[in-house]
């Protein structure tokens, strides 16, 4: 790994940390694990890229907690979603999005990295022809597989049609 892919892990790995602390229970406790809140961070990246948007209502939001988290602490987690400031809310319209398009492209690449590990080659092949991976997406996936950028591009380049397009 070169070293913008270790300080992008590192900016990462601190981001979602500091959101852990965010959820703490009273005494400390961790209410989610920071595996558990990295791919809730990752499947809401991949809802927003599908849906392409950048802001989600805080409806879906927790639609994608009752997906995504395990039952036991959906509860305290919806209570707790306000407290989450790498996401920006918008309290009169009760919408979230990421502080940083990097964070973004970066959980959506992990998204993508998922599903390239777990195989799931429709869904990858419908993502894909919709959306245009970022450079930062596009490190965050070879990061977590180890598939070579250059086929990354290749790939990204070859369904950036009509059909692809970058999020508003």
């Amino acid at each position: 790994k070169s070293t913008d892919e270790d300080l992008l892990s590192g900016l990462i790995r601190d981001y979602v940390v500091r959101e852990q602390r965010k959820l703490q229970l009273s005494g400390g406790i961790n209410l989610v694990s920071e595996e558990v809140l990295q791919k809730f961070f990752e499947e809401l990246a991949g809802w927003m890229h599908e849906n392409n948007t950048r802001e989600v209502a805080i409806n879906d939001l927790e639609l994608i907690v009752g997906q995504h988290v395990p039952s036991d602490i959906q509860p305290e987690l919806k209570q707790r979603l306000v407290a989450l400031c790498g996401l920006d809310v918008n309290l009169s319209e009760r919408r979230f999005r990421f502080a940083h398009e990097v964070f973004l492209d970066f959980f959506f690449g992990r998204f993508i990295a998922r599903l390239i590990k777990s195989n799931q080659q429709a869904a990858l092949t419908r993502i894909l022809k919709r959306c245009k991976l970022t450079p930062s997406a596009t490190r965050a996936i070879w990061g977590a597989t180890g598939v070579s950028t250059s086929l990354l591009e290749a790939l990204a380049d070859s369904w950036d049609g009509q059909d692809s397009s970058p999020l508003p």
